[in-house]
């Protein structure tokens, strides 16, 4: 195998560019440099920065004995943020490897450009294709002559907070790609400026010590261990295994961060959760809206940024489908459904650029800046009440029921709307946080059982079977008498309006209602997860949320996960998000109309 055959192939391994004209020692400093546009800038994000490089060749006609290759590479932009600059020295079995490349998006095409420039005699550049998103992966396609044949040839590159890979293949026939060469670069440096002209903060790069890491892991293991109800003792082992080996791989701290939220949302329960106040302090601006899936589709459903609408739907997140962006990644959100995790995926703002490019329905794009977008206040949460029609049908909306003040203020109205017909209560959007017993009370006519709880236990009469079952784990399960009316404020006809926003104590306070049939329930599903948690502040700021009671229906049928369902289910379309109407109350009023 003569070197320069080898130089050829190699270039299939290496990020895509586009050739400056000038001499790269007069360019511009790199730290001054941020992305033109949110394609550069997506790109950036992944590959700007330092990486140690190993490739492997498999066994193949280019490299009859396979081989390997090690070396570094320096990304960077440049030209004013049009362009991005790979250079790259590597030296191996394969020879000894030197250039650069540059890539650059068109904006008339829609596709990236480059051209690749190396220590080859035969010919140092040449333009390689073009390459596009697919997913989150960054695929570059071209036709190439090896051995004076023309053949395809695929670049697939996979990215991971501290890592990428590069897989090369060649078409062997009948459109079937086959591996070449495999190149695994790990990230020795801080990632890419945010375009925009924000600049990374200060802290971004801040590392943690292996000893650090290895105490918060070990610190989440114990915790986990000991209070999480039901736990799968032998797959969380396998994957708390899986989790040491990738947080001893970077010692900064976002990636461990996230790495650490992938690792506790593996337990699939929307109370248990990692968090650290550092990620949310440099990450954490909040996206400025709130957006899930209605009928196969992400509709705006909430917004505080006046550039995003109520009912506008998206389609696409700096050019990756929305639907794609959440599935890759759902891993960092803690939820005990993908139902909830869509629902709460737009309130995880670390997983998020701090600066990204909406595709809306119709084709409009909105930039977003999480940092600099001007943000409507809300204010404080009001219990709100009114006569729907005079002296007949009351509506109440209860926001939360954290603090006693919402509750007080829903009791008055109760006290006001005694003598009405029906009371249409509204606790869509409710996230609970608090305890709900004195409106459940003032509203309940019917005796009802209490939910059926279960938690680990390792103490007591049941500690001299634990060690003994491992990996089986000893749980105490325990079910509450029926609860008896006292004396309600109100006993007519209740609607109750509920929706996936109805969390936490909130199903608390839904659940009587719905198996007593004290209530109509109307819209949908409530969220599924409701838990008494065990709740841990480490000094270093990071924090781990645990649930340590599960919940299950009174008949014993399950809870988390599941949800309330209602007995009439309605939600809003886009287009009734658009214009205002609330098709969920209309159907409640209509329904209390009735005879």
């Amino acid at each position: 195998m003569r070197r320069f055959r080898v130089f050829f192939l190699v270039l299939l391994l290496l990020p895509i560019a586009y050739l400056q004209s000038e001499s790269l020692s007069s360019l511009p400093a790199e730290e001054s440099v941020f992305a033109a546009s949110p394609e550069m800038d997506r790109l950036a994000k992944e590959l700007v920065g330092d990486w140690d490089t190993v490739e492997k060749m498999e066994r193949s006609p280019s490299f009859p004995e396979g081989g390997s290759r090690k070396g570094h590479v320096h990304v960077r932009l440049d030209s004013g943020g049009y362009t991005l600059i790979y250079e790259v020295n590597s030296d191996g079995f394969a020879g000894k490897l030197d250039g650069f490349l540059t890539i650059w998006w068109n904006k008339n095409t829609k596709l990236y450009y480059f051209l690749a420039c190396f220590n080859n005699p035969n010919g140092p550049c040449r333009m390689r294709g073009t390459a596009n998103w697919e997913g989150n992966s960054f695929v570059n396609d071209y036709d190439s002559e090896v051995n004076g044949n023309k053949t395809q040839w695929r670049d697939t590159f996979t990215f991971t907070p501290a890592s990428h890979t590069l897989v090369a293949a060649t078409d062997s026939g009948g459109g079937d790609m086959k591996p070449v060469i495999t190149t695994t670069a790990t990230r020795t440096s801080a990632r890419a400026p945010q375009s925009g002209g924000a600049r990374v903060p200060e802290h971004e790069s801040k590392n943690l010590s292996l000893e650090e890491r290895l105490l918060v892991a070990s610190k989440i293991y114990r915790i986990v261990g000991t209070f999480f109800p039901h736990l799968p003792q032998e797959t969380f082992d396998a994957q708390y295994g899986d989790y040491i080996s990738r947080i001893l791989k970077s010692e900064d701290r976002r990636d461990f961060d996230l790495l650490s939220m992938e690792f506790v949302a593996e337990l699939h329960d929307g109370h248990t959760w990692f968090y650290d106040n550092w990620l949310d302090k440099t990450y954490g601006q909040p996206v400025g809206f709130t957006a899930y899936p209605i009928d196969g589709q992400w509709v705006v459903v909430r917004s505080v940024i006046e550039t995003v609408k109520p009912g506008d739907v998206i389609t696409a997140i700096d050019a990756t489908p929305i639907e794609q962006f959440f599935l890759a990644n759902r891993k960092y959100v803690s939820a005990s459904s993908d139902r909830d995790a869509g629902s709460g995926f737009f309130d995880t703002p670390a997983i998020f650029p701090e600066r990204f490019t909406l595709t809306l329905d119709g084709g409009r794009q909105v930039v977003v800046d999480r940092a600099n977008d001007k943000k409507k206040e809300d204010g404080t949460p009001k219990t709100e009440g009114r006569w729907l029609v005079q002296d007949t049908i009351g509506y109440i909306k209860v926001p939360t029921f954290h603090g006693i003040e919402t509750q007080a203020q829903a009791i008055q109205y109760l006290r006001e709307f005694h003598s009405s017909k029906a009371i249409i209560l509204d606790v869509r959007g409710n996230p609970g946080t608090g305890q709900p017993t004195a409106l459940q009370l003032a509203l309940m006519t019917k005796p009802y059982h209490t939910w059926t709880i279960s938690s680990s236990i390792k103490g007591g009469v049941l500690l001299r079977n634990y060690d003994a079952a491992y990996p089986e784990r000893s749980e105490i399960t325990t079910t509450n008498a029926s609860v008896n009316p006292q004396e309600p404020v109100y006993s007519g006809r209740l609607l109750l309006l509920v929706d996936r926003g109805c969390t936490c104590a909130c199903e608390d306070f839904v659940m009587p209602f719905k198996v007593a049939k004290r209530a109509t329930l109307v819209g949908e599903t409530t969220a599924g997860t409701f838990s008494f948690t065990n709740f841990n502040a480490f000094d270093n700021g990071m924090i781990l949320n645990v649930a340590s009671i599960r919940h299950t229906f009174p008949d014993g049928s399950q809870f988390e996960g599941v949800g309330i369902g209602p007995d009439v289910e309605i939600h809003p379309a886009p287009v009734d998000l658009k214009q205002g109407r609330d098709v969920v109350l209309s159907k409640a009023l209509e329904l209390a109309s009735a005879p």
